[in-house]
């Protein structure tokens, strides 16, 4: 704290009603002073100055060199600055050297002000300063006297009530106060010596026209009117000072109104004011003073310093030992305002009930300390109550802590008042990241000022764990078991038999007990030999769980503090920190066939990035590229040549394509130019087993087909249509043995395009009543055998289509949402086990949805998650119960997880932020292929925002329906499986290959070859266009070589399939191949 300086007046606002005076001027920034007299302090040993004396109308001082000036200056008048007595020695020999000078009119103060200061018996001259209240009314329906709470004054009260002896006098020096509140009486200070009959109150008993207890002050019972000159301290209308005497001590424990932090602290009332202009504010300081007062608010101010008054705040503090408290003003600037400027005072901002600084609050380097000051319900007019803001409000809340320790410590000096204030206020940098250094030490904390001498406090000052069960991650996981140590420590007084009791709602704990024994004050102690032993629950949800911790100490002590143990299910080497935000989707993939997937992703650093399972990169990634990679990399063999290719393009238009060991293809990039917020989608479009890429643009509303040697497909681009904001998708729509591209953007409508650019018959299917933001997915949604499209507009309203592979909106289809934006591609799969497929999808109002084949929502849902939904609900087994979950993440950064009814899975939501949001589409997958699942969630963030979290459930770990954006590694949002060819002139397989069945299409039978590199275990199944299985072919060893079987049509019934499309897939040594078959009757 400073040493203290000079006093103003701090508690209204400057726009507070002036009584009327036609002699207070302002200073240009609005300070107020008396314009006709100014203070005069002579030099310790000049004679005392005559009182009274005149000629020519001239004041005579008796001193030579001032009656001089007296004459000069025009000097009418000199009066004592102080008309009482003054007892107290050290005071006195101040007070007695201070004068008021008063002018003739039209004389300039600050004229005669500067010639009395060239006097040689002049010590100062100064300015009559009149200070100002710093309030303004307030609401009156608020929830009352939060600051109670914030303060810890409940807590503070359990140590320490008050006192009813009468040693702890608050001096509220302002506008005077009603005195006779129901809620201020009994607290109100009786000057005993004028109590004539004892009673404590003022009644007609006390008054005899003496000055009974020689103060200079006739029947001042309870207080005096300096304003006035009388003995009636009440406040001539509500104005100002019973809300601040309220503030500091307004009676507790009366079943009235409310309380007031000093609890018993004695009010005594001083009136330095006439209405609300104040008169003689530090003279009622001294009175105050010279009365008992130990503690003195000043909730007024100025910001002109005055050398005269600090004078006299250093007279207070060190003579009386007074501890004096100010107004910080409310000016909402810097400025220095006075006396909470002065050295010796205590300057106290104003904060709200966050611990903010309240707007109006002055602030500086100058402040010692913050108290709650915005909508203050305390004691107002006779008998009301009501609500101010103000510094006016926040000092006298700190006077009353201040009064609190006066009685708790009458030994302590005033220097160990403000020190004990100062030093345990709670830090509120963190609310106030623009004031650091600004509010002082902090927000005061009237349990922390009181308790640090009185008992003990003790908190956890850090703890760690060790797992005892650890596979290998060094983490705790979900079901894991661990030690927690606790270092505690105590801050206040010495402890003795300190014992903590544990206690959790996520772990469970065999020994939930520790002792720690004597903790001394200042002193430290852990549990090393006793720790506490505890086990997390299995389907505990990562993040940092809660421990309370009770701590108890001697017969009497108890507190309560918490630790945050971090549960974990990251896989090793995860997170990590990539450079730039991850908007795009990932995928985990085995690109470089080398029998380990990896993961694949871009980030807005310009890279795209390949993972091996352990966070390290893959040889030859990341990649380095010129725009933002969007969406993410699509995976597979565009040339035909064995092995596959990343392809990526980025929001600047170019086409990336690399080998799996990070060589660039021959011919890219490719730079097609503007803004691309497409993505890459493959197909093999025109038959010619090479792979496409696809991608359509933003700003020249084309859609691209490169080829695999970087050269455009012939016909291609497109036409210009509209904006093109999400990634095209692929099938076989018109059921012709050749895939297509299906596309919806901006211009509202549904296109097919074959290879040569012309639509499928039916197609497009237009004016679907808006943009269009996400990729269609593509399904056999109602179970007829024909595949259909999934196509969502974006808003007004966001409405989703079911349309069929003729081009015809389906029955119950569109359904609409209105109030909504849809920005989640859906993805496709069967929940509930009908044969048909779900559409699962997110909305803008934080929903995850899932629609039937009919248009209805399916039971259990909608799901509420919150935030919004950009990113493609993914779907897999990741539980092993051989059933679809659901795996989605929201701008609010949270991760949820269900199963097929909407229920939440075991060990989610796995919560984040919304600083960290999610919007590109999490991946599902065994990325270190130990049978569990892993899931790949991308951040939008910088630090930790690559996620992987590894469930650790044995999973179904090929059941993966939707795993990722796109659903395949080539994007294609379609549930049809992707067809891979092989060479098929080599007669020894040096690779593992499927081949096309012949006779296809067929009737009665047909054949498969298929080739083995190396011996070993060998499945061949057929499925159907829903991916069921229909007919398990070979299931066992096989040596390495050409392998053919011929299946005859039937299923695993033995009945005769129908007419369809069926696919082959071939699975050995953890690959699988998959081809596309035709059965025609």
């Amino acid at each position: 704290m400073k040493t203290f300086v000079i006093l103003v007046l701090l508690c209204i606002l400057p726009a507070a009603l002036l009584a009327a005076d036609s002699n207070v001027a302002s200073y240009p920034d609005g300070s107020r002073y008396y314009a006709d007299r100014f203070i005069v302090t002579t030099h310790a040993g000049v004679p005392a100055l005559e009182l009274g004396k005149v000629s020519g109308g001239k004041a005579i001082s008796g001193v030579s060199s001032i009656d001089y000036l007296c004459v000069e200056q025009n000097v009418t008048e000199i009066e004592p600055w102080y008309q009482g007595i003054v007892k107290n020695q050290g005071l006195h020999e101040l007070v007695s050297r201070m004068y008021i000078f008063h002018l003739a009119p039209g004389q300039d103060a600050f004229l005669a002000r500067d010639a009395f200061r060239t006097c040689s018996d002049v010590e100062l001259a100064d300015a009559y300063d009149i200070p100002v209240l710093f309030y303004t009314p307030n609401d009156p329906q608020r929830t009352s006297q939060w600051h109670l709470t914030k303060i810890h004054a409940y807590d503070a009260w359990d140590i320490f009530r008050g006192d009813t002896t009468r040693t702890a006098i608050i001096g509220i020096v302002d506008t005077g106060i009603y005195y006779t509140h129901p809620d201020l009486a009994s607290n109100m200070w009786i000057n005993d010596q004028e109590d004539l009959n004892h009673n404590g109150i003022k009644d007609a008993g006390d008054i005899n026209g003496e000055d009974d207890d020689a103060n200079g002050y006739i029947d001042d019972v309870i207080g005096w009117d300096f304003g006035r000159n009388d003995n009636d301290p009440r406040e001539e209308a509500p104005i100002h000072a019973t809300h601040v005497a309220g503030c500091a001590s307004e009676c507790t424990d009366n079943n009235l109104n409310g309380a007031g932090i000093g609890f018993k602290a004695r009010v005594m009332a001083v009136k330095g004011a006439r209405y609300d202009t104040l008169y003689a504010v530090y003279q009622g300081l001294t009175y105050a003073a010279e009365n008992g007062a130990q503690i003195l608010n000043c909730s007024w101010g100025s910001s002109q310093y005055n050398a005269s008054n600090q004078n006299l705040i250093n007279g207070l503090w060190n003579n009386y030992g007074v501890v004096i408290v100010a107004a910080a003003g409310n000016n909402g600037t810097s400025q220095i305002v006075y006396p909470g400027g002065y050295n010796n005072v205590l300057s106290v901002a104003a904060t709200n009930s966050g611990d903010q600084k309240a707007s109006f609050s002055s602030y500086g380097t100058w402040v010692d300390v913050s108290a709650p000051g915005a909508s203050i319900y305390s004691t107002w007019g006779a008998t009301g109550m009501d609500y101010l803001d103000g510094t006016s409000m926040a000092s006298p809340i700190t006077a009353g802590i201040a009064a609190l320790l006066r009685a708790a410590h009458p030994s302590w000096t005033n220097q160990n008042i403000v020190d004990a204030i100062v030093s345990t206020t709670d830090n509120i940098n963190a609310q106030n990241p623009s004031y650091i250094g600004m509010l002082g030490s902090g927000r005061v904390n009237a349990f922390n000022a009181l308790g640090s001498a009185t008992i003990p406090r003790i908190n956890v000052d850090t703890s760690m764990i060790t797992v005892t069960n650890d596979d290998g991650d060094g983490k705790l996981n979900p079901g894991e078991s661990f030690s927690l140590f606790l270092v505690l420590e105590n801050i206040w007084e010495d402890a003795n038999n300190v014992n903590v009791t544990v206690t959790s709602t996520a772990f469970d704990f065999s020994d939930s007990t520790a002792s720690f024994g004597t903790i001394v004050r200042g002193g430290l102690d852990t549990n090393t030999t006793d720790p506490l032993l505890g086990t997390a629950h299995i389907n505990l949800a990562p993040g940092l769980q809660q421990v309370i911790v009770h701590i108890t100490a001697d017969s009497t002590y108890s507190n309560y503090d918490t630790v945050m143990i971090a549960v974990s299910m990251d896989q090793i080497g995860f997170p990590m920190d990539i450079p730039g935000n991850i908007e795009s989707s990932p995928i985990i993939f085995d690109f470089d066939q080398d029998g380990d997937n990896e993961l694949l992703f871009g980030a807005d650093d310009n890279n795209v990035y390949a993972l091996e399972a352990n966070g390290s990169n893959s040889p030859g990634w990341p990649k380095s590229v010129t725009g933002n990679p969007v969406t993410g990399p699509a995976i597979g063999d565009i040339d035909h040549n064995g092995s596959n290719e990343v392809v990526e393009v980025t929001k600047d238009g170019k086409f990336y394509a690399w080998h799996a060991n990070g060589e660039p293809v021959t011919g890219f990039p490719v730079t097609k130019g503007g803004i691309f917020n497409s993505g890459a989608l493959l197909a093999d479009i025109n038959g010619d087993q090479n792979l496409e890429i696809i991608a359509g643009s933003f700003s020249d509303f084309k859609v691209y087909a490169v080829k695999s040697d970087g050269t455009d497909l012939a016909n291609w681009p497109t036409r210009a249509y509209r904006n093109w904001n999400a990634s095209a998708s692929a099938a076989d729509i018109d059921e012709d043995g050749l895939e297509e591209i299906v596309y919806a953007g901006f211009d509202s409508a549904l296109h097919v395009w074959n290879a040569d650019t012309t639509e499928v018959t039916g197609f497009p299917v237009r004016q679907l009543g808006g943009q269009i933001y996400c990729s269609p997915t593509i399904g056999d949604v109602d179970g007829d055998h024909h595949l259909d499209i999934v196509v969502s507009t974006y808003n007004a309203p966001a409405k989703v289509y079911l349309i069929n592979h003729l081009g015809q909106v389906a029955a119950g289809f569109p359904v609409s949402y209105t109030g909504v934006s849809i920005r989640s591609t859906p993805s496709l799969v069967d929940l509930n086990s009908d044969s048909t497929l779900e559409i699962v999808f997110g909305t803008s109002d934080g929903n995850l949805r899932v629609l039937k084949s009919d248009g209805t929502e399916l039971a259990g849902f909608p799901r509420s998650i919150g935030g919004n939904v950009f990113g493609t609900p993914v779907v897999g087994d990741i539980t092993g119960d051989h059933l679809p979950d659901i795996i989605v993440g929201n701008t609010a950064g949270n991760l949820f997880g269900f199963d097929r009814t909407g229920t939440t899975l075991p060990n989610f939501p796995i919560m984040g932020t919304s600083s960290r949001q999610i919007t590109g589409t999490v991946a599902l997958g065994d990325l270190d292929r130990d049978g569990r699942m892993e899931i790949a969630v991308p951040i939008k963030a910088t630090g930790s925002n690559l996620m992987v979290y590894d469930y650790r459930v044995a999973a179904q770990v090929g059941d993966l329906k939707w795993p990722n954006f796109g659903r395949d590694e080539y994007r294609r949002n379609n549930t049809q499986a992707i067809l891979l060819d092989v060479d098929e002139h080599n007669s020894m397989p040096t690779s593992f290959g499927l081949f096309q069945n012949y006779p296809n299409p067929f009737n009665a039978s047909t054949t498969i070859r298929f080739a083995l590199n190396k011996d070993g275990a060998a499945t061949l199944s057929v499925f159907d266009i829903l991916g069921r299985r229909v007919k398990l072919l070979q299931s066992g060893a096989l040596p390495a070589g050409e392998h053919s079987i011929t299946w005859n049509g039937v299923d695993e019934s033995g009945t005769n399939v129908t007419s369809g499309i069926y696919f082959y897939r071939l699975e050995s040594d953890g690959r699988s191949i998959v081809k596309r078959m035709i059965m025609l009757k």
